[in-house]
């Protein structure tokens, strides 16, 4: 039998060991023998363990009190939540990762990684299972502290102080974005704004991509939709006549290490026509839909396709708290908005107050001026007005599978998304000025570390 490969000390100055929480199943007792016996003191992996902790609800508190870099985390342990991943890696003195340990069975590893696992190990564990972690932690650990002094890190408010800058002055809300013509950005603007709500407020957000034209926001976010999407929820309403807030919940996919899920769009046009998305049934779903998750959810955004005559789209625009009217400071934008407004009007959707303009890729260079915008749209007055991106902003965020806020927050379009943003969440400004000066302060105690003493090497 060929011996195992052992890792060996990095050259130079004694790497530090990085300290091990361990969060497993009382069941799980040959991998707690395991790793007991392999990482006892002076192991040649560079790992000690820091802890064991019987319940998820109390992982969070050990980690950070025995100093912990990595937690080695069982979902089957009692009381475990996807909310203790995301607290880990945004703790704020220094990211904690997260290693799942999964079963075969099951897609607990995929799950696991959505939530912001860094990675798995497949139970029974193995020494070799050891040699693997020992291999990717190092690395890992890296470059967590690399991007946590990225522009890119959003840092997240300890709920003491959200609490704190959270003074009330907002409510609850179901925002739609729709235009009567392609192109314009609204898939951008809804999955940018769910994207400032659920990931740099940390509000709970819900995204629903109900274009019936082509369902692509996911695209925006690098999210898989191909199984769990608005389409295979519609099926499952007709098949069983019914759905509850749990099987909502089984198709909702999580948006890394927040407070985001998104309700994936249809993977094929084709799906807009289908009886269970077509008609009564349609309108039976964005009903059923808004009933099990307003309750549940901060703020839900929904991306519309440009037809309202498709009950989908109309439906939303019947049941959502505002309506978001995106154009651009274009002729062909600009027309259709105001037939559209004619169209609204008739079919009783300009009621109250619920309409806000939103003129996305403005440049003064296109012509148009905001007066004649105003006044193509019936003078209603502009509610946001969203840059064009000079620099392609937008357009490398796409292709990067991030939004906007979140890649380049200090470009002029990120920032005017923020802006309409923090009309829905006011306390989003303050947010983002204490994040501001979290990121400045972690810098400060990076620079403080050696990076031999921190990492080996």
């Amino acid at each position: 039998m060929k011996a195992r490969q052992k890792p060996t000390t990095p050259s130079g100055e004694e790497a530090r060991h990085l300290r091990v929480l361990l969060a497993i199943d009382l069941e799980a007792v040959s991998d707690m023998q395991l790793l007991m016996g392999e990482l006892q003191a002076g192991n040649p992996y560079h790992l000690e363990i820091a802890g064991i902790a019987r319940e998820g609800t109390v992982v969070y508190q050990d980690a950070v009190e025995k100093g912990a870099d990595v937690v080695l985390l069982s979902p089957t342990i009692p009381g475990y939540s996807p909310e203790v991943v995301r607290r880990l890696y945004h703790y704020e003195e220094h990211p904690i990762l997260t290693v799942a340990l999964v079963p075969t069975v099951g897609d607990w590893a995929v799950t696991m990684e959505k939530a912001g696992a860094m990675g798995h190990l497949t139970t029974p564990l193995s020494p070799e299972s050891i040699s693997r972690l020992a291999a990717m932690l190092p690395p890992a650990v890296r470059d967590a502290y690399a991007y946590r002094t990225s522009d890119k890190y959003v840092p997240r408010l300890s709920p003491e102080v959200a609490q704190i800058v959270d003074r009330g002055g907002w409510r609850r809300q179901t925002a739609a974005f729709w235009a009567p013509s392609g192109g314009v950005g609204k898939t951008t603007l809804s999955v940018n704004v769910a994207a400032a709500l659920g990931v740099i407020a940390n509000k709970r957000t819900l995204l629903i991509d109900t274009d019936m034209n082509k369902g692509d926001a996911h695209l925006l976010l690098d999210l898989e939709g191909e199984e769990k999407n608005v389409y295979a929820l519609a099926k499952q309403l007709v098949t069983f006549g019914n759905v509850t807030a749990l099987d909502v919940k089984r198709f909702l996919t999580p948006y890394g290490r927040s407070n985001l899920s998104v309700l994936i769009g249809i993977p094929q046009t084709w799906m807009a026509s289908d009886a269970s998305l077509a008609g009564e049934q349609g309108m039976r779903l964005i009903k059923k839909l808004l009933e099990l998750t307003e309750p549940a959810y901060d703020f839900i955004v929904f991306d519309l396709g440009q037809t309202y005559n498709h009950p989908v789209h109309l439906t939303v625009l019947q049941q959502a708290d505002l309506i978001f009217l995106v154009v651009n400071s274009t002729v062909t934008s600009l027309y259709a908005g105001h037939r559209a407004l004619g169209a609204l009007r008739q079919a009783g959707l300009l009621e109250g107050d619920r309409l806000r303009v939103v003129v996305n890729k403005y440049h003064p260079r296109h012509g148009i001026s905001r007066r004649e915008v105003q006044d193509a749209l019936e003078g209603l007055p502009t509610f946001a007005e969203i840059a064009a991106g000079e620099n392609q902003e937008v357009t490398i965020a796409l292709n990067d599978g991030e939004p906007v806020v979140l890649a380049d927050g200090k470009a002029q379009v990120a920032q005017d998304i923020l802006q309409l943003s923090a009309a829905l969440y006011p306390p989003l400004t303050d947010i983002r000025e204490l994040q501001a000066g979290k990121k400045s302060g972690f810098l400060e105690r990076l620079l403080r570390l050696r990076s031999g003493q921190a990492f080996g090497g």
